[in-house]
């Protein structure tokens, strides 16, 4: 793969760090957090990255998720439909560069392209919070808890 820095508009760039720290607020357990542009649709997408995903499936996930982004709220001008998640294992994830393997609350862009012209790489840009390596161990019932609790309160 090969990399080289472009821009991102500061109210996305902020709300993608915003969006991060409220998931990480109720345990979701985020391998990555990126901002990813894809060729197909030409859209800036905010995408989730868990293991959680394979344990429970989308559902599950997305109706704890939106009900505590509900209570929350959103940074301004993004909206549910802005926001991803999937699995690790997902052929899409399989091309983040996670040999970069970083944590950064103020974020890096790049631009990403596959040299050998493989015409299954989706990705053409993405501007990355958290990239870990390593697999992170999913637990759902603590993401469910913490979500509960805050709706409560």
């Amino acid at each position: 793969m090969d990399y080289r820095t472009v821009t991102l508009d500061k109210d996305r760039e902020a709300a993608g760090r915003t969006i991060l720290k409220l998931a990480d607020e109720v345990g979701f357990e985020t391998q990555a957090a990126a901002w990813l542009h894809l060729a197909e649709p030409n859209a800036w997408r905010f995408y989730l990255i868990t293991s959680m995903i394979d344990e429970k499936g989308p559902k599950w996930i997305y109706e704890r998720l939106l009900k505590f982004f509900a209570k929350v709220g959103l940074p301004k001008g993004i909206t549910p439909l802005d926001i991803y998640i999937g699995s690790p294992s997902d052929k899409l994830f399989s091309q983040l560069p996670f040999s970069l393997d970083f944590e950064d609350e103020e974020g890096g862009l790049c631009e990403i392209s596959d040299p050998s012209g493989n015409p299954d790489f989706l990705l053409d840009k993405g501007f990355f919070y958290r990239l870990r390596k390593q697999k992170i161990i999913a637990r759902p019932n603590q993401f469910d808890l913490r979500v509960r609790q805050r709706l409560a309160a």
